[in-house]
């Protein structure tokens, strides 16, 4: 052990290293004890000597930053195992002493100090190497596009060596507008999927031929065209369905899926939408859930692919229907351009707080830890929040290729031709440090 540090809101107490106190002559680390799955218990004998103003003088330090510790202040410990290697931390969730037995003398003390914390030590966040037609394995800032079509991509990849540890580990996805097109950015979806395979998109001009369904050409949006559906009445209706062949139903099987709807018009008012997943029978309808009626990217309800059994080859391809209903009825129009399929586990969105758009010249911060996401000016460094966060946050696996995929809306619309650069952070976790 080459460093040892506590660290309760900005106070330092070093027990082993360069810059310990004096009078602490002695720190012996005994082995980890785990209390459960989140927990573990940390031994640490203290050998104190010295005149007894400066003892008196640590253990009232020690004393307090344990108080402070129960009363629920952000608290850390810092190991580093060997010269020359990264600093570990852990948070710190309680802690008490006494004296070691028989070692109250004259000239010192022996004290023992047991602390909790959590079951895992975390490595100083890092970039992770990206990848896509913009670029390879770098961690500068990397161009994506508002679209997954032959015009442009809004994936980065990592590779599977891209992350070290044994456990999975938070994403910090920062994203900077500031490809001088002066359009502020408001809603922000990421999402993330395992493997080198980049996530469905269904595009509304590749769905079923359907009489009540038009293609629109139109180089503004994805794919270059649109779907037009047009109905009336109070009865639930189709809105489009598409087939997913087997192959690609096979990349997602088991999975719940988060979709992201871009739609060419806002939706109709009091228009309630839901899936059904047809495979031979109907195998699943997913909640209903009411459009907003001023907003172009819209989050779908969730719905789950069946799974595959393994060893048996089921024949017939996959159907997804996405259906939707009028509280009144009346005649309505509704125009979609993709959805995009994101993991129901792995996304993560930003959604603007009033007046908290990304503007030009920022960057947006998303951790997945933090529940308000800010932003931070490119030129001057000056901090603000903007964002609440939505969804359960972006966790990396060790030694797991990863896809990132990204969609967008800004306040006039939602426009494929709208490019971000980003770049993402990941804070490695290990059980044991090595």
């Amino acid at each position: 052990m080459d460093f040892l540090q506590i660290n309760v809101g900005g106070d330092t107490l070093i027990l082993h290293g360069q810059g310990k106190p004096s009078v602490l002559r002695g720190c012996l680390r005994r082995p980890t004890e785990a209390l459960n799955a989140e927990r573990c218990r940390e031994q640490l004998n203290l050998i104190l000597e010295g005149n007894k103003t400066a003892t008196q003088q640590f253990i009232t330090a020690l004393q307090t930053m344990l108080t402070k510790i129960e009363a629920g202040q952000v608290a850390l410990l810092s190991i580093r195992p060997q010269a020359g290697a990264p600093l570990y931390e852990s948070r710190l969730l309680g802690g008490e002493f006494t004296w070691l037995v028989g070692s109250v003398q004259p000239r010192g003390v022996g004290i023992r100090l047991e602390l909790e914390r959590q079951n895992f030590w975390e490595l100083p966040w890092m970039f992770l190497p990206l990848s896509n037609g913009y670029g390879k394995d770098t961690t500068l800032p990397l161009l994506i596009d508002n679209r997954a079509d032959h015009l442009g991509e809004n994936n980065v990849f990592c590779a599977a060596d891209g992350l070290p540890g044994d456990l999975p580990a938070p994403i910090r996805l920062l994203v900077w507008n500031d490809q001088g097109d002066g359009v502020a950015v408001q809603h922000f979806y990421a999402g993330l999927t395992e493997g080198e395979t980049p996530p469905l998109v269904l595009e509304a001009e590749n769905a079923q031929a359907d009489p009540d369904l038009g293609v629109v050409v139109d180089p503004s949006s994805q794919g270059g065209a649109y779907a037009l559906k047009q109905g009336s009445g109070q009865d639930a209706m189709c809105l489009m369905s598409w087939q997913v062949d087997a192959a690609e139903w096979r990349n997602f099987a088991g999975k719940t899926m988060f979709p992201v709807a871009r739609l060419k018009l806002t939706a109709p008012p009091d228009l309630w939408v839901w899936w059904q997943v047809y495979q031979g029978a109907l195998v699943q309808t997913s909640l209903e859930e009411r459009l907003p009626e001023n907003r172009l990217l819209n989050r779908l309800p969730s719905f789950h692919f069946p799974f595959m059994l393994e060893g048996i080859s089921i024949s017939g391809d996959l159907r997804l229907e996405l259906w939707g209903q009028l509280a009144a009825g009346q005649t309505f129009s509704f125009a979609l351009d993709a959805v995009q399929l994101i993991g129901e586990s792995t996304w993560l969105a930003a959604v603007p707080l009033p007046e908290g758009n990304l503007f030009p010249g920022e960057i947006l911060v998303m951790d997945s830890l933090s529940e308000v996401f800010f932003c931070q000016n490119i030129n001057n460094q000056a901090l603000r929040y903007s964002h609440q966060k939505i969804g359960a946050g972006l966790w990396l696996f060790p030694h797991q290729a990863a896809c990132f995929s990204f969609v967008f809306d800004e306040a006039e619309g939602c426009f494929p031709e709208k490019q971000v650069r980003v770049q993402l952070q990941v804070r490695p976790r290990v059980r044991v440090m090595p």
